[in-house]
């Protein structure tokens, strides 16, 4: 820290957690001046940057060389047969963590207590929508790319057209891009269809408030029954909901704390003959059940319908399939990778649903980053990802590599490993 300090950074590396770094703006640095003792500072502050990286990534050995491997809390991804996105997994794997329960991860979150679980940070619906796409070796082919030597562009593998990324309104326009079209909005069909059940309920429930329309068990049901039979408003069918998301309610003591749960219990874990039951063939062992509460009012259901709207998480509201899709920031939605292998893919980035893991099956690379191409021309590359921490070596060698391969970055803004918040 005091190096820290001297440099007049305001954070850094701590922890495998990666801040923002802000170098001084002297008159001398101005002037274009710059102090032997702070170029020595700087770069003993990457160093020490480097090595706190290396330690937060997991490294892999392929012969001669090391490998990224994926950032390990985003591991549980990889290990899920059903891939859901690691970030919101990772939620739920918190609180498994403090529940002390003896079942394992998966089958504690799908078929045992963590299925009653539903975490406003990271509601239940985004849990279930959010499956990560692995591309299969035969779907990668079209998100390869490669480098066109006589011109320094960009072309995709597939139909030898210039890389344009983040998507353009008419990706479909072709027969490679209707394909990873198709890809992804067969992720995307489940968030829809419940975005439009959401949207139409809240018209209702606004509707039934405006006009003082009376809150009966035969309305609410009318209203609710679509959402229910997705598995949603779980608010309006479970007394404790609330309390779920923490791990011991002060409210109540050990014995009502058990019995909290064990009432929605549906089978044993285990069968009359000592065996551990397959969850698959019989179903969850704890389960809520598809009936309201009694005396509901319009209120309760909006705050539900909320809840699946993600009010409760960080951003305040969860992001359309729409959003997610064409996202509304530009230079934003380009992701690469060079594989073990050294080839490149690329694609766009979709929330939930098409990630550098994606382009990796969860296994290890040689590089992942962002990037912007507007006809083959690179405009923008960044060294930053969520599943793998590359280092400012590996950043260098990349950029290095790519000129020597006759990538045109001469009009390319390279941009620094830490991402820079100004004010």
């Amino acid at each position: 820290m005091k190096l820290l300090r001297r440099l007049g950074a305001t954070s850094a590396v701590v922890g495998g957690s990666l801040f923002t770094i802000y170098p001084p703006h002297s008159a001398a640095h101005s002037k274009g001046t710059e102090s032997t003792a702070d170029s020595d500072a700087l770069a003993q502050l990457q160093r020490q940057a480097d090595k706190a990286r290396r330690r937060a990534q997991e490294r892999v050995r392929l012969g001669s060389q090391e490998m990224l491997g994926m950032t390990p809390k985003l591991w549980l991804e990889a290990l899920d047969e059903h891939h859901r996105y690691g970030s919101v997994l990772h939620h739920y794997w918190q609180r498994w963590e403090a529940s002390r329960t003896r079942w394992m991860f998966f089958e504690w979150l799908d078929t045992g207590r963590g299925a009653l679980i539903d975490l406003p940070i990271a509601p239940r619906r985004l849990l279930e929508e959010a499956k990560t796409l692995y591309l299969t070796r035969e779907q990668l082919k079209l998100c390869e790319v490669r480098i066109e030597r006589c011109t320094g562009r960009l072309l995709w593998c597939a139909d030898g057209e210039p890389v344009t990324l983040p998507l353009p309104l008419d990706a479909h326009a072709t027969p490679r891009g209707r394909a990873v079209t198709s890809l992804i909005e067969e992720r995307l069909k489940t968030s829809r269809r419940r975005e439009t059940l959401l949207r139409a309920a809240r018209n209702r429930v606004e509707d039934a408030m405006r006009r003082e329309i009376a809150a009966s068990p035969e309305a609410l049901d009318e209203v609710t029954a679509p959402l229910v039979r997705e598995g949603l408003l779980r608010a309006l069918r479970d007394e404790h909901f609330h309390q779920r998301s923490v791990v011991l309610p002060k409210i109540q003591d050990s014995a009502s704390y058990q019995q909290m749960w064990e009432r929605f219990k549906v089978r044993s874990r285990w069968s009359p003959t000592g065996e551990l039951v397959d969850a698959k063939k019989s179903g969850p062992a704890y389960a809520l059940p598809s009936a309201l509460l009694p005396g509901l009012r319009w209120p309760d259901v909006l705050a539900a319908i909320e809840h699946e709207e993600g009010r409760g998480m960080p951003s305040g509201r969860m992001e359309t399939a729409d959003e997610r899709l064409w996202p509304n920031r530009p230079g934003k939605g380009g992701i690469f990778v060079v594989d073990m292998f050294g080839t490149m893919h690329a694609a766009q980035k979709v929330s939930g649903a098409l990630h550098h893991s994606s382009l990796t099956g969860g296994h290890c690379c040689r590089f992942a980053g962002s990037i912007t191409v507007e006809a083959g021309r690179v405009r923008k590359v960044s060294p930053h990802s969520g599943h793998y921490v590359p280092t400012q070596e590996e950043y260098d060698a990349l950029i290095d590599g790519w000129r020597r391969d006759g990538l045109d970055l001469s009009a390319a803004e390279v941009c620094g490993l830490v991402k820079e918040r100004r004010p």
